[in-house]
């Protein structure tokens, strides 16, 4: 038996697994200056407490607003989800996508993106704008507190709540 001797197997090979099929990239849609720039703050606030958003995203209060509510969407998706939310009376969208409480009749504050359409708001039903800000403010700081992934949350969209 020659050891060097190449064999065609006897059984038909064909290629395990499906091919992996490249998509072509557009070298005009990646942002190559998105690390270089500059993290701008804005701060959302009410008579009691303040949000501070820092982001590279931000330039104004339309994209704070923006980058909260996103960040409520991902703290809703925790283990305690929308209930803690629900509970004060805290409801929020975002293009269309609802979270925490649905919409009541009666009496709401809201903090909302634009005059016409807004895209983002958070709405604090059946109490005043400053006491709804307040829990929402609390409710951050409590997270912040509580665990590893609401902070970690918290730290990827730059919120910051701040009580007075």
């Amino acid at each position: 038996m020659d050891p060097w001797r190449v064999v065609d197997s006897a059984l038909p090979t064909t290629p395990s697994g499906p091919r992996h099929v490249r998509e072509r990239i557009n070298v005009a849609d990646i942002d190559c200056d998105q690390d270089l720039r500059v993290a701008n703050r804005y701060l959302l606030r009410s008579e009691h407490a303040s949000i501070e958003v820092q982001s590279p995203l931000v330039a104004g209060a339309d994209d704070a607003l923006r980058e909260l509510v996103s960040c409520l969407f991902e703290l809703s998706e925790l283990a305690p989800g929308d209930a803690a939310f629900i509970g004060l009376g805290i409801g929020f969208f975002f293009d269309g996508r609802r979270g925490g409480a649905a919409p009541l009749d009666g009496a709401f504050a809201a903090l909302t993106t634009g005059e016409d359409a807004p895209v983002a708001a958070v709405h604090f039903y059946k109490q005043s704008y400053d006491h709804g800000f307040l829990r929402l403010v609390r409710l951050l700081a409590a997270v912040r507190r509580q665990g590893a992934a609401g902070e970690a949350i918290l730290k990827r969209r730059g919120v910051t709540p701040l009580l007075r």
